[in-house]
């Protein structure tokens, strides 16, 4: 059993240094990248403040059109040992109905925010990145559409803390340097 344990443990560094031959080995031993990639931070207790389980009041406003007025629900939660923030939520507006997952964490090393979104609208996910903007109290991302010939825009999310039961996520599109407002959701806290 030890012989394999050795074994193992002789693959495993042989691997790993016929992989990394164009790194220099002083990148390996820079603790303070390591604490970077690894540590939680106050970057990552920002997150906290937009758990929890939320009632929503939404605006849509698609190309110009006249808004919808809608209502929601979303369960966010702060997952993978407190990482990264999970937002599921779930929009009817009319007949109609959207489901969406976002996935927010803090990338220590690009210190950036990351974020990632899901919904049943579409098969692509939209990402982006993002900082924490202190005096607003809110992040801001901004990214591409991945596909151009679907939507040649930009677009910007913020999601804003306005107090401990409530906080406003907005969805900007950003066509030739003017920011249009397309998505504006009101996030009331419901009691635990």
């Amino acid at each position: 059993m030890i012989n394999k344990i050795i074994i193992f443990f002789i693959l495993i560094f042989t691997i790993t240094l016929t992989a990394s031959k164009d790194l220099k080995f002083d990148d390996y031993n820079d603790l303070r990248y390591a604490a970077k990639a690894i540590q939680t931070t106050h970057y990552h207790d920002i997150l906290k403040a937009f758990s929890g389980n939320f009632r929503q009041i939404f605006f849509f406003t698609p190309d110009d059109a006249k808004s919808e007025k809608g209502t929601g629900s979303s369960i966010n939660k702060i997952v993978l040992d407190e990482r990264y923030l999970e937002i599921n939520s779930f929009l009817v507006f009319g007949a109609d109905t959207a489901k969406r997952k976002i996935i927010i964490g803090y990338d220590g090393v690009k210190e950036k925010y990351d974020l990632i979104q899901y919904s049943n609208i579409e098969t692509y996910s939209i990402r982006a990145n993002g900082k924490f903007v202190a005096e607003e109290k809110s992040l801001v991302f901004e990214g591409s559409y991945p596909y151009k010939e679907i939507n040649p825009d930009d677009f910007k999310i913020i999601l804003r803390y306005d107090d401990d039961n409530e906080f406003t996520f907005q969805h900007y599109e950003i066509s030739n340097g003017n920011e249009i407002k397309i998505l504006e959701i009101k996030n009331f806290k419901l009691a635990d």
